[in-house]
């Protein structure tokens, strides 16, 4: 109930949001409360009408309890914790600072000719809207969002933990879930791979529910809506189908294997649905998208087919084995060199993040899902079937796609199914009469991980482990004592030839029975919480997004300034939006600095007095902008013009460099009213995805402007001259192909998804706004569509099947 309830308010929250968007309500802590009471209310109400009973066992009150305390332990340690947050980070929380304080929320990692459609489901719109409604309700400083992160662990682990009817073992997996480093410090970053984590998780266990009824396997329309649903608001978190993908191969094998869909209309219809959309979607979609960027290498007919793909698979499978055309030194299975193949499978299963019982049973998973006593076990082999196909398809895509790094990040959700086939594992092993078999796997798998620690650690002068980390660790002295505990388990096991020995008492005289495998289990459970612990220390203490960089200091010395500020140019503009007061913010006042050093000499000659310029020497926050390429080389803002007057007014040490602030104070400020007005200022992708910027401006008299059009990553300023009257006024980026160039469309192209416009006329600002080339009002309109009708088909199907 404590699970299906947060699944739920989380829909309930999002909608509320999507709701206040539209309608421009103030997304305020009261408006949020008023909200959600009366949602309570109305639900309370529909519980009392049907008389809904809740049974709560006190194991089940112990691990709520538990779920309740972790939550409230992770909000305490973490929001003390300084932080650095990665450039993702900021960018969703940029988009949801606009939604909360400026009422429209622009999409995260969409390009700029993407549709409304393919910017719904590619623009990451359920996790802003979710941090919206965190930081609207509860009014705390934008660069503690990632606290939101806290409170999906705990569901997380519950989710894990009702995989298994044993209680004491859920206890036992909801610890070993919530304590694993790797997701705990995944708990302060406003990342959605937590989110992403817990819907998968939740889909797949109501899935898998629904899917085994009393041992056996029965596929209906609630396996079919469950999975539909969990598709629906992952890929609006963010695309994400390899789980539904190894689940949807998992059930169409069910129905092939069993032949279910000649069992009756109503399977063959379920087996059609499962069936024809997929068949739809490749033949009229991705394949000739392929076809047309693959092999005619048309961007034109492509484009046609990218209004509406949202993901392609068949992508992903040539990927493996050919590089693409536009970019000849990206990576393939086959170009990978073998240490960084064995590379890639060490960190995905790294026995630090996971423990090595746990990274040892995965390893060996093939072979205990064919013996005999696992074969009958419905539930274990499942899992195990999702678990294997879930991360070899996963290992293929990262050698091919992801860094080290991503690689650890885009598999979080697979690491709670881990741990929990893990522990239902080796309470099945420990309940064997034989167990020297069994052991033998998970002993070779320690050892190969033993094993290609040290050789990984020799040719790459260490292990890379966790996330974001500052080096490389030699870890082996760690793998071999859990080795050597491991090894001796087992052999106390082998050396104990009964289950159950008899003691007695000495005080009572009462014969007393001890379960020496019960208590190797338990053994077992505590090495790998003392591993998770261990390494969590080691993760927070080595990672770069837990350091102090000083951002609080910088924002509290622009806060002096904040009214009697023109425009603030940052060169680790990507970092200091995520900290910058709400009134800079709301104003739309910071920006980057232009990307050359001669547009920077011609901005300091337009923008207008008070404006500052905020120049960072400390190279973790200064990599992202491209003006770090010549601004640090000019150490005297003051000397470079003899037009304008720039003072240097503050230099602040913080933990990591140093930051100056540069202000111009010019004396001759122009107090007239502007002369221009701008009717109308709108992006639009053209033929061959040609970016334009249109502006309609009227000037009262021969004028000349500038006109400064800011992205994330740098600052284009562009003089213009206006005659008297209406003046249409266009500049165009063009897409490039590159194949010297990371990403697609060139230098520029990319970047003008969100852009900020501004229009100087003698040294004033007389308009500033923020544009996308999508529209915005139409994907919040669907996203309502979309999350009210998800809404409403789950509470159906609960009514229908389990009422």
């Amino acid at each position: 109930m404590i699970v299906e309830g947060f699944f739920v308010s989380t829909l309930i929250i999002t909608f509320l949001t999507s709701i206040f968007l539209m309608f421009g309500f103030s997304l305020t802590p009261l408006t949020y409360s008023l909200s959600m009471f009366i949602f309570v209310l109305f639900l309370s109400v529909i519980s009392l009408i049907r008389k809904i009973e809740l049974k709560l066992y006190k194991l089940d009150a112990l691990i709520i309890s538990m779920a309740f305390l972790s939550y409230i332990l992770l909000l305490e340690y973490f929001s003390r914790v300084p932080r650095l947050p990665t450039p993702d980070e900021t960018s969703y929380v940029f988009s949801a600072r606009l939604g909360m304080l400026n009422g429209f929320a622009p999409p995260m990692g969409v390009r700029p000719d993407s549709s409304e459609i393919r910017a719904l489901f590619q623009g990451r719109y359920f996790w802003i809207y979710l941090l919206i409604s965190f930081l609207g309700s509860t009014n705390i400083s934008s660069y503690q969002a990632g606290l939101l992160s806290t409170i999906f662990l705990p569901m997380i682990a519950l989710a894990s933990s009702l995989f298994v009817e044993d209680r004491w073992l859920r206890i036992a997996i909801f610890m070993a879930v919530s304590l694993n480093p790797l997701l705990l410090i995944f708990s302060a970053l406003a990342l959605n791979d937590l989110a992403i984590s817990f819907y998968i998780i939740y889909t797949i266990l109501l899935s898998i529910k629904s899917l085994l009824k009393e041992n056996r396997i029965l596929i209906d329309g609630k396996t079919i809506f469950y999975f539909l649903i969990g598709l629906i608001i992952t890929t609006l978190i963010k695309p994400n189908v390899l789980a539904f993908i190894s689940m949807w191969i998992i059930l169409i094998y069910v129905m092939l294997r069993y032949k279910l869909y000649k069992q009756g209309p109503k399977y063959k219809v379920i087996f059609i649905i499962m069936i024809l959309p997929v068949i739809i979607y490749e033949l009229f979609v991705d394949i000739p998208y392929i076809i047309s960027t693959w092999i005619l290498k048309s961007k034109e007919i492509s484009a046609i087919f990218e209004k509406v793909l949202i993901l392609s698979p068949a992508e992903y499978l040539i990927r493996w084995f050919l590089a693409p055309w536009w970019s000849s030194t990206a990576h393939t299975l086959l170009s990978r060199s073998f240490p960084d193949l064995i590379e890639y499978y060490y960190k995905i299963l790294s026995p630090e993040s996971l423990s090595l019982p746990v990274s040892s049973v995965i390893l060996a998973l093939p072979l205990f899902i064919f013996s005999r006593r696992f074969r009958e076990k419905t539930m274990i082999i499942t899992l195990s079937s999702l678990a294997l196909l879930s991360l070899y398809l996963f290992y293929f895509n990262a050698v091919v796609l992801y860094n080290l790094n991503d690689a650890s990040r885009y598999s979080l959700w697979m690491i709670p199914i881990w741990i929990s086939l893990t522990l239902i594992i080796f309470k099945e092993i420990f309940e064997e009469k034989t167990l020297l078999k069994t052991q033998f796997f998970i002993i070779v798998g320690a050892i190969f991980f033993l094993f290609i620690n040290l050789w990984l650690s020799k040719i790459k002068n260490g292990i890379y482990i966790g996330y974001s980390m500052s080096s490389r660790l030699w870890t082996m002295s760690e793998i071999i004592a859990q080795l050597i505990l491991l090894i001796f388990i087992f052999l106390f096991l082998q050396i104990m030839s009964y289950k159950k020995r008899s003691a007695v008492d000495g005080q009572t005289g009462r014969i007393i029975n001890i379960n020496f495998k019960q208590i190797m289990y338990y053994l077992v459970i505590i090495l790998i919480l003392l591993n998770e612990a261990y390494f969590f220390t080691i993760f927070v203490e080595k990672s770069l997004l837990y350091k102090d960089h000083g951002f609080n200091i910088i924002n509290n010395a622009l806060s002096e300034f904040r009214d009697n500020i023109g425009l603030i140019f940052a060169n680790n503009y990507i970092y200091m939006r995520y900290f910058v007061d709400d009134k800079i913010f709301q104003q739309g006042l910071l920006l980057p600095l232009p990307d050359t050093k001669e547009e920077f000499l011609k901005l300091i000659e337009v923008v207008p007095s008070g404006t500052l310029f905020l120049i960072s020497t400390d190279k973790a926050t200064t990599w992202y902008e491209y003006a770090n390429k010549y601004i640090k080389d000019l150490a005297y803002l003051s000397n470079l013009t003899s037009n304008v007057y720039i003072s240097k007014i503050n230099e602040l040490q913080l933990p990591k460099g140093k930051v100056i602030l540069y202000k111009i104070e010019d004396g001759d400020k122009n107090l007239n009213f502007a002369k221009i007005s701008v009717e109308n200022v709108f992006l639009k992708v053209g033929e061959k995805s040609t970016i334009t910027l249109f502006l309609k401006i009227y000037s009262s008299y021969s004028n000349n402007v500038s006109i400064i059009v800011g992205t994330d990553r740098f600052t284009k300023l562009y003089s213009i001259h206006l005659n008297q009257g209406l003046n249409y006024i266009k500049f165009d980026f063009d897409y490039v192909i590159d194949p010297t160039w990371y990403e697609p469309g060139g230098v520029y192209w990319v970047h003008l998804a969100q852009t900020r416009v501004l229009v100087i006329e003698d040294r004033k600002v007389c308009y500033n706004t923020f544009l996308t080339p999508q529209n915005l009002i139409l994907i919040n309109l669907f996203f309502i569509s979309l999350i009210l009708l998800s809404t409403l088909i789950y509470f159906l199907v609960k009514i229908k099947y389990e009422v």
